[in-house]
């Protein structure tokens, strides 16, 4: 299993359990709750996803940014209540 697609399980586990996720780079954080990743779901376009690369995306805008590469995660991931 690739360090992208354990860090898709450990995000939407948490998602799962009622846990807010906080995706940190060097200028920002974002914070996505279960109700924020539920409405993406609804709408048709999925808050991560895992590409054609083995790359974890994650959605930004009407597009997506790469948050994990196959070998390595680009962002600091955390979870809180």
């Amino acid at each position: 299993m690739t360090v992208s697609a354990k860090t898709f399980d450990w995000i939407t586990d948490k998602i799962a359990k009622g846990m807010t996720v906080a995706i940190t780079t060097g200028l920002k954080s974002v914070h996505v709750s279960p109700k924020t990743f539920a409405a993406f779901d609804k709408a048709g376009k999925p808050m991560f996803k895992i590409n054609g690369a083995n790359e974890l995306m994650m959605a930004e805008g009407k597009s997506y940014v790469c948050i994990a590469t196959p070998d390595m995660v680009l962002v600091k991931v955390s979870a809180h209540a």
